[in-house]
């Protein structure tokens, strides 16, 4: 994994994860690790992600997670970075904000953001209306201080 620089460092040498998240409607997530070729998979190596910690990762995205600590029930953490996005579309209800362009709330509730449509992008959808939107830039977290 490419850290600082030109530096490379091991995952499993820095505390770190490389999986597949998977998101629950609730807003937390599991980091299932990438297994190697032929190994059986376990839940014990899967690393628990509270809603907060999730950052901009979206369900499915290959991702790199720092395990903070471990408890009783497995090992916990946060999204550090998103290294593959799985989905470039998503499907949903199309709302309208007025003049400050709309959004379109996804079905599947195991992606916990609406995606932001600018004013003039609308494409002819109306309020209601069942829309496949095109994800051009990932969601921001904002930073709560």
């Amino acid at each position: 994994m490419k850290i600082h620089g030109a530096r490379v460092g091991l995952p499993d040498r820095m505390n770190l994860v490389v999986g597949r998240l998977t998101a629950n409607p609730a807003g937390f997530g599991f980091v299932v690790p990438d297994k190697p070729a032929g190994a059986p998979r376990t839940r014990e190596g899967d690393v628990y992600v509270s809603a907060v910690n999730m950052k901009e990762a979206l369900h499915g995205d290959r991702v790199v997670a720092r395990v903070e600590r471990h408890t009783p029930k497995g090992a916990e953490g946060r999204i550090i970075r998103v290294l593959e996005r799985a989905q470039q579309h998503i499907v949903g209800r199309f709302e309208a904000d007025g003049r400050f362009g709309a959004h379109v709330i996804p079905f599947d509730k195991r992606v916990l953001h609406e995606i932001f449509i600018p004013p003039g992008d609308e494409a002819g959808a109306k309020p209601g209306d069942m829309v496949l939107a095109e994800i051009t830039r990932p969601p921001k977290t904002l930073d709560r201080k």
